[in-house]
Parts: C-alpha cells; structure tokens; sequence
C-alpha cells in the first residue's frame, strides 16, 4: 500500500516503438472494462486520441464490464489491446462479479497514474494544527467515497482519542456537497481539480511523500494512521502483446502522457502522479498488487 518516495516531477521522452511488423501502422487497440462515463472513459479516449495522433491503427472497443472484458480478450486473437484497471475494480469485480482479471507479468504494461488521497474541511474553518480542529471534540463525522470499503478511520480514533465516523455518500460530488453543506465535519476523499479548486473547500493533507500546495503529507499528520499513504493506482493492462509488445507500449503511454497536450493538462489538472514519474521510481506490477492487498485488507477489517 505504501507508495514511498515518489517523484512529482520528470521530464522523459521516448521514441516510438511499434507493435507490430516494420511499414504497417503499429496496431494498439484501447479496451473500456466500464461504463460510457467517468474518467476510465475520459482517459482510454484520450490514450486512443493520443496514439492516432502519433500514427497507431487503434480503435476504441467498449466493452462495459469485467465480464464481457474477459470474453472479448478471449475471443481477440489478433489485435494488441491494452486497458485502465484501477486497484478498486480489481478487487471489486473478484468480489461482486466473480470476475477476476489477474496482472501479471505477461499483461502488465505500466501504473498509469496515481490519485492521491486528502483529508479537507470547509474553507471557512480557522485552524493551525489538526489537533486545534479536534478540540473539545468527541466525535468527528468525515463524508466518504462508498466505494471506500471497511473501517478507515480505526486508526485515527486510537490516535486522537477522537470518534472519527465515517459517512458514505456516492461520488465526488456529492461527498464534496456534504461537506459544504455541513452535513459532515470534515471530507476524505481523492485530491482531484475539482476537489483542491473548490471555493468552499479547504484541504490541508494529502497521501504524497512530500508537501502539496503546502500541504504537508498525511505521514506527518497523521503518523500513525495505517492509510496515511493510500492512493488509487490506475493501471495499464494488455491483452495479445508479447513481452517486446509489452515494453515498447509503456514507452509509448509514458510518452504521451509526457507529449500530447491534452493528456498532460488532464493528469495535470487531476493532481495525479503519472506513469512515468511511478516507473522511475520502480512502483510498478508489485506496487500496484500491494495496493490492492490494502484494499483487501481494510474490506476484512470492515467485515469483522
């Protein structure tokens, strides 16, 4: 789970390396194991926009599910294929769907990003340190993503001889709307454009290694909470890539993800670590299987 270390900037540039034979467009297709909507979509058409422009035969193929993922990856024998699979889906469509897509070596491309996780109060909340926020508190409601499973904040409440009580609301959005409405004391959730550019909203941690818009890392506020380096990884996954395949594709979404304007302001404007920065940094296959792990973990503390 714990994402030492990382790096929150680099400059790399590679060449690019084709998938398939020499004089024929290389041939990289991007799949979408979900929904029409959200960012899964909003990035694989921003990945698939991005190799067009550098001259790849890759078309979009939605697919809307694990299920339907597995059976088309079964069925396509031909065409190279990479996807986004985030550490929470990986889990998840084990656990709802008995859907299990594994990575491995043989079809693990690269992490592609990392979102960075922020605890925040209302804008209009005065205070110097987290324990001045807490005093003469005994309880400490936080509105939190649903899709959050377990018991996060167990931790805390043994930290600060504080009930922290979490409070599930669905999305961003709407976890955001309570806090601002009061309905809750304080906010968990992804630190996104939306969440650190929101007038009525005021973040003072993230799960970084390092201070964010000065902000200091949550290992330093809260030293103690077992989640105080948990993030959400996205990772690229492949399907009929050999292991040459394999390694000239994370060449090429380190590339544009470092190249294509549009791309670059997407990650940049979601505050997300990207693929480049995690691979120097060596998290890779393994960094991403131990954040999965975290998620498995707090699941069984929360069924307890």
């Amino acid at each position: 789970m714990k994402i030492k270390n990382l790096i929150l900037s680099a400059s790399l540039a590679f060449t690019m390396c084709s998938v398939t034979v020499a004089d024929q467009a290389p041939v990289l297709d991007v799949m979408v194991p979900s929904g029409k909507t959200g960012s899964t979509m909003a990035q694989s058409v921003l990945i698939n926009d991005a190799l067009i422009e550098l001259g790849y035969d890759s078309k979009l193929v939605h697919t809307g599910n694990c299920v339907n993922a597995v059976n088309y990856m079964n069925n396509n024998t031909e065409r190279p294929t990479i996807f986004l699979y985030s550490d929470n889906r990986y889990y998840g469509d084990k656990k709802k769907f008995n859907c299990n897509i594994v990575a491995k070596d043989d079809n693990f491309v690269v992490n592609f990003n990392l979102k960075l996780s922020t605890m925040c109060v209302r804008a209009d909340t005065d205070f110097t340190t987290f324990e001045d926020f807490i005093k003469n508190k005994d309880r400490v409601t936080i509105a939190t993503t649903n899709t959050l499973p377990g018991s996060p904040y167990t931790d805390l409440s043994k930290q600060f001889g504080v009930d922290f009580v979490r409070v599930d609301f669905d999305g961003t959005k709407k976890t955001t709307a309570a806090l601002v409405a009061s309905d809750t004391d304080m906010m968990y959730q992804r630190y996104t454009g939306y969440v650190a550019n929101h007038p009525e909203v005021k973040c003072f941690t993230t799960s970084a290694s390092k201070a964010i818009n000065g902000m200091p890392p949550m290992t330093e506020v809260f030293p103690e909470w077992s989640l105080n380096q948990l993030g959400s990884i996205q990772t690229v996954m492949a399907s009929n890539l050999t292991r040459e395949q394999l390694e000239n594709a994370k060449n090429v979404i380190i590339q544009i993800q470092s190249e294509n304007d549009k791309l670059r302001k997407y990650l940049a404007d979601s505050y997300m670590v990207t693929a480049g920065e995690m691979d120097a940094d060596g998290f890779g296959l393994a960094g991403f299987l131990e954040n999965v792990q975290s998620i498995i973990d707090l699941d069984a503390q929360g069924n307890k």
